[in-house]
């Protein structure tokens, strides 16, 4: 995402860490890290999710099983939608 940023192509991308819901999963678990990457075009916009430990690469694909599991504990599904009807600089723009 980060290299067809360079080359033009309208996205934003956020990457935060993600907490346990609860106490022993947050001491005993390794640090998870959630990317968001919102691409925004003529074919409207997406919105693709990927979650990671620290140092993984979040360019690999997820087995259908991983892909289920993830959006059984943290809830994530990846969407899409269209056609954009505001420029990605007035959607940036605003405060």
């Amino acid at each position: 995402m980060k290299a067809q940023q360079q080359k033009g192509l309208d996205s934003l991308v956020y990457r935060a860490r993600v907490h346990e819901n609860n106490a022993i999963d947050e001491a005993i678990r390794e640090p998870r890290f959630v990317s968001l990457y919102w691409t925004f075009g003529t074919h409207g916009a997406s919105l693709q999710s990927s979650i990671t430990r620290k140092g993984e690469d979040d360019s690999g694909q997820l087995s259908g099983e991983d892909q289920r599991a993830l959006v059984s504990r943290y809830g994530l599904v990846d969407l899409f939608a269209g056609p954009v009807e505001r420029t990605l600089w007035d959607i940036k723009s605003q405060r």
